[in-house]
């Protein structure tokens, strides 16, 4: 989508056009996709982008704090006082945050926020200055069943780009090595700054860091991505989208998956960080060439 092409502007639960080709997008053009709200239909409540239900607050010094990052949007190209949460990411590099293709569909003074409380007034935060969202990726989540993708393997991961360089006490995660993969039954860490109750949640903002240990579901959902138990206890919620999966090796924690989507109180399906490597790294590139030479990429 070049510059000069024509985007409807929305509320905070817009659904911007869908993504015509695989180009940097100019932030200032476009605008915010917020929030997807819960669908409450029978047993096939759908959390499509989401603190975690049942998890701890994240303490500043715990290292799940030093890459996990909020996505905000402000009411002015200044954030000031005001930024609002809206999902959640992973450093990976000093200027580079991994979050889902969803949450980047259309975004307007949107901010990396750096704060385990993404509430607090004047948080650090950076803006954003472009993304990249494979051209794989199929968008949109009003299907027959609200909130489940158009297919399996959907990409729905994104690459983003904020000015300057994060925090001395925030560090790029490392991306997990592709083997040993994750294994069915595998217990894993999930963090993100989504509700962390469902129903009614107009006294529950976004904004608060939380993690929480599952069990891997399905290893094979799909070939890109995963799907994580969320029957046992805690789950995700809305605004745990772009959020990490860790994997824990030799005592170091390693990014190996994105949130993406899920159903209530059943499972939530995460895309791989693996498959995607090869984008990641081509879409860092273009994102450093257009605005700053010279800065890390993803990398294994």
């Amino acid at each position: 989508m070049n510059t000069s092409a024509k985007l409807k502007r929305c509320a905070l639960s817009c659904r911007a056009a869908a993504l015509q080709s695989l180009e940097v997008k100019y932030l200032g053009r476009t605008c915010s996709l917020l929030l997807i709200s819960l669908s409450t239909t029978g047993l096939a409540r759908e959390v499509i982008s989401g603190a975690i239900v049942g998890g701890e607050p994240v303490q500043s010094t715990d290292a799940v704090a030093r890459s996990t990052v909020a996505l905000g949007f402000a009411p002015t190209s200044n954030p000031g006082d005001e930024v609002d949460s809206f999902c959640s990411g992973s450093l990976v590099a000093p200027d580079l945050v991994i979050t889902a293709a969803h949450c980047m569909q259309g975004a307007q003074n949107t901010f990396v926020i750096f704060e385990t409380n993404a509430l607090t007034a004047k948080p650090r935060a950076a803006r954003v200055i472009g993304y990249e969202i494979p051209e794989s990726y199929q968008g949109g989540y009003d299907h027959v069943d609200p909130g489940i993708p158009v297919s399996k393997d959907n990409d729905d991961i994104a690459l983003v780009l904020f000015a300057g360089a994060a925090p001395s006490d925030y560090a790029p995660i490392s991306l997990a090595p592709a083997d040993p993969a994750p294994v069915t039954g595998q217990l894993v860490t999930i963090a993100g700054y989504g509700h962390s109750v469902l129903g009614n949640q107009s006294q529950d903002r976004i904004g608060i860091l939380r993690k929480a240990d599952f069990r891997v579901l399905s290893a094979d959902y799909a070939r890109t991505e995963i799907a994580i138990d969320g029957s046992l206890g805690p789950q995700n919620a809305g605004g745990d989208s772009g959020g990490p999966a860790f994997l824990q090796l030799d005592g170091r924690s390693f990014l190996f998956a994105v949130c993406n989507w899920g159903r209530q109180d059943r499972f939530s399906v995460f895309a791989k960080i693996r498959p995607h490597l090869p984008w990641l790294q081509q879409a860092a590139g273009k994102l450093h060439r257009i605005f700053h030479a010279g800065k890390s990429n993803p990398s294994d």
